[in-house]
């Protein structure tokens, strides 16, 4: 049996993905993307000289169950080991991430830098598109947020300034 296989080079550590066995293993789990992002998704070349060894790699997944893959331990488990057996990647390397309660910072970081293993490109394009408006939705939010923290932080810096 043939395999297809193509190669990823993410931040100094070549990833061997078998595609039909990715294709395969995420039909059968629900799994509509697998999304790498963090450090070993950027493709900055400058940045590459500055990679730790030891780091993780990010994988966000985008399931058809709404449900949150971490509240079935089992679920979440077959989907991590399997990946990790796919992407070649140990275990304990990996930082599995569930799209769907993902909320909205982390969406819109995961789509604005991650890198599409599995999926749709299209339909991965319009989650992109959804995380973008929701994350604009919600930026004066986390302005007012920001200001507060620094207000806070101010006013503790002054009440300790005086001793």
């Amino acid at each position: 049996m043939v395999f297809l296989k193509f190669y990823v080079i993410f931040r100094l550590m070549k990833i061997n993905i078998d595609k039909e066995k990715l294709n395969r293993f995420c039909r059968e789990n629900g799994i509509i993307f697998v999304v790498l992002f963090g450090s070993r998704a950027k493709e900055d070349k400058e940045e590459k000289l500055f990679i730790r060894q030891d780091s993780d790699f990010d994988i966000a997944v985008l399931t058809v169950s709404e449900k949150n893959i971490r509240k079935n331990m089992d679920n979440y488990n077959n989907i991590l080991l399997g990946l990790c057996d796919i992407l070649d990647i140990p275990d304990y390397k990996m930082d599995l991430t569930n799209l769907n309660n993902a909320n909205i910072l982390l969406k819109y970081h995961i789509t604005s830098t991650g890198v599409l293993l599995y999926g749709n490109q299209i339909n991965f394009e319009e989650l992109k598109a959804d995380a973008f408006r929701d994350y604009m939705d919600a930026k004066p939010l986390f302005n007012l947020e920001r200001f507060l923290i620094d207000k806070k932080q101010k006013l503790l810096t002054e009440i300790l300034a005086r001793g």
